[in-house]
This record gives C-alpha cells, structure tokens and sequence, in this order.
C-alpha cells in the first residue's frame, strides 16, 4: 500500500502549500538516518556547466525549434528562477527528449534548485552542523553502497563523481551557501580553487564506490584549506549529488522534507490546503483541498499568490515564499493573492490542520453505459 500512495504523490507533481517538482516513486528507496539527519528517495539525473568547460557535439546544437525554449530558459536562469528553469526545461523535454543541449540546462537548473531547497530548509542547515567530517562520510559511503547492493545495474561511478565536483563547484558560487558557511574568499581565490576541483577530479580514478568515497574526500580537503569551509558541507554536496543523480527515479530529501511527504502519506498536515506551483515569478494555485482555510478564504484554482506578508513573491526564491506560507497550526499569514479579471485582494489565512478527503469530484460521466468519474487520495487513513 505504501508503495502505491509514494507512486500517487509523486506522480502527481505537487505537495500541499509545496512546489512543483518531478519526484516519482521509483527504483530505489534508501532511507539514511544518520544522526536523524537525511532521507534518500526515488528524481532527475543531472549535470551542470559550470567552472569546467562542457563541449557540445554538433549533433547537439539546438535547433530552430528549441531555440525559443532555450531562450525563455536562459531568461530564467539569468533571474535565479531556478524552480520555473527546471519546470520549463523538463516540459521542453518531453518533446525534444533527444536534445543534449536542454538536458545539460536541465541538469543545471536542477542542480541549483536543489542547493536552494536544502539551504533554505531548518533541517538540513542543522544537519550541516551536527555531522562532523567522519559521520558525513560514512553517510556517503552507506549510501553508495546501497546503490551497488541493490541498484539493477551498476551506478556509472565516474559519473556520480563529477556530478558531486559539479554540485560543490555550484555552491561555492552560491550567495546562500557563502552567506550560511560564513565564506570568506576573494574572487582570485574563488577562482583557482574551482579551477583546483576538477584537476583534483581529472587525476582521480573512480571505478567502484570506495574511490568515490576517497574522492570526496580529498576535495573536501582541497575546500577546507582553500576557503576554510567545513568538509561536512562539501561532503553534503556529494551526498546530495549523488542520491539525485542515479537515474530518473532519485532524489533526495532533508528530515523535513521526509515528514512532509509522511503527513501527505497519512492524509493531513498543517498548512493552508493548497497545491502550489511557481509560475512567472508568483505561486500559480493548482488545487484548492475542499473544506481547507484557503478554500473558506475564497481561493480558487488558477489563481495567484503574489506577495506573502508583504512581500512580493517575484522577490524571492520559491523555497523562501513555500516557507513563509507554512508554520504552527494556528498561526496567521497574509497572503496577496491575484484572481484572472479580478483586482488582487489582501487574505489574513489562518494556518490549520487540514484533512486530505479520500474521494473528490465525484460524478458520472456516461449514464448510459453507468460510468462514472471520481478523484481518490489514497493514504494510510484512507484505505480503498
């Protein structure tokens, strides 16, 4: 039955007062609790360009066709939307499944977007903190070992590793990592020690786990005594790179993030009742849950939230407007929120514990032959 709810969620493409994101249940669950820290799931293998050159094959070049797509996505990532980037970019996907040069922007933008999430998430900030250099990579080599116990075929190792050298090489230009790790380097510094990361990578052998292991490492090292950046946060990004970059099917989930999905599993949490996706730098309402405050607020479907206590949404990151929307039960947000043909009005929306109702949108749709329609939310308190 777990199974099968996990299959439901993901496929759907939303979480409740959450964003838009491709988790699907997959190949691979590997649950991590080291210190209570991390949780590995079945999302979307990827890789950047980022300090290391990227050649194109020619066979790669974007065609007319996709030219648009990519500039709309190049758009994005010129204003960090890395949330809409990646949405984009898998839509683009879907038809142009064969086009190299939107997988490596899609990788891209998922590499970021991840970093955002995690750096903006209680759990994982703490976690950085409370592991220490042997913990975080034991934490790395558990989880490689799982992948080569109990993957299908045998994880591309070299691959894995220049994800992980990529993701870190990310980080280290990422204003939130800096400003949280307390980073004080010059741009020269900064600079030379990405160009140092993937020399280290280009010596390495990466046949089998323990190499990866070895390798991550070493560049946690390289990092500590470039930048004096705690290894445990360079290891992080391995761990992370690593849980989302097998296949399809992977990613990677902070504490918080696992007890979001388990309260989805169980049928409620606390929040507003709302599925969310970001869209044009305001959070696009996908689904108002029947009975919720967002839906007694007046919220419908197809409208958007455009500030979140003032604060306009086109101002901050996806993950910083999904955190200010949540909070206790019982607590109080402001949200702005813009309906099509409508002036925006201003929303005071107390934040309860909101049930998720096994059936909805029940009816029938062809009485002749007695077929009817209806929308089912299995969870462990709705059992069909």
């Amino acid at each position: 039955m777990q199974n099968r709810v996990f299959a439901k969620i993901f496929l759907r493409g939303f979480l409740p007062d959450t964003f838009r994101s491709s988790w699907q249940a997959g190949s691979l669950v590997a649950v991590l609790a080291l210190a209570g820290a991390f949780a590995v799931m079945p999302v979307v293998a990827q890789s950047s360009a980022t300090a290391e050159p990227v050649t194109i094959a020619p066979d790669a070049l974007p065609d007319v066709s996709v030219s648009g797509v990519l500039e709309k996505g190049l758009h994005l990532e010129s204003n960090e939307r890395w949330g809409e980037a990646l949405s984009h970019y898998e839509d683009a996907l879907r038809e142009h499944t064969g086009n190299d040069t939107l997988r490596q922007r899609h990788d891209l933008a998922k590499l970021h977007y991840s970093l955002g999430r995690r750096y903006h998430d209680r759990s994982f900030k703490q976690s950085v903190t409370a592991l220490n250099r042997q913990q975080a990579l034991s934490l790395y080599s558990e989880l490689l070992m799982k992948m080569d116990t109990h993957y299908v075929n045998t994880p591309s190792w070299r691959s894995l590793g220049l994800r992980g050298t990529r993701a870190i090489d990310i980080a280290l230009a990422d204003e939130e990592f800096v400003a949280t790790n307390e980073l004080r380097v010059s741009d020269d510094q900064l600079a030379q020690l990405r160009r140092e990361l993937f020399q280290t990578l280009g010596r390495r052998s990466m046949k089998n786990s323990g190499e990866l292991v070895s390798l991550a490492s070493e560049i946690a090292q390289l990092v500590e005594t470039r930048s004096g950046l705690a290894s445990t946060a360079t290891i992080l990004e391995f761990v992370a790179a690593a849980a989302s970059g097998l296949d399809n099917y992977s990613t990677y989930l902070t504490a918080d993030q696992l007890r979001e999905v388990y309260s989805q599993i169980e049928g409620n949490f606390v929040g507003l009742g709302v599925e969310l996706k970001a869209d044009a730098a305001t959070l696009l309402i996908v689904h108002v849950i029947p009975g919720s405050p967002a839906e007694r607020a007046g919220i419908l479907a197809k409208d958007r939230i455009v500030a979140v206590d003032g604060k306009s949404t086109g101002e901050m990151s996806t993950d910083e407007a999904a955190s200010m929307l949540t909070g206790d039960e019982g607590t109080w947000v402001r949200v702005t929120v813009f309906s099509p043909g409508v002036e925006s009005r201003v929303l005071n929306i107390r934040r309860e514990h909101v049930e998720v109702p096994s059936l909805e949108d029940v009816k029938i749709i062809d009485e002749a032959n007695h077929i009817a329609y209806l929308h089912s939310d299995f969870s462990e308190n709705h059992e069909p």
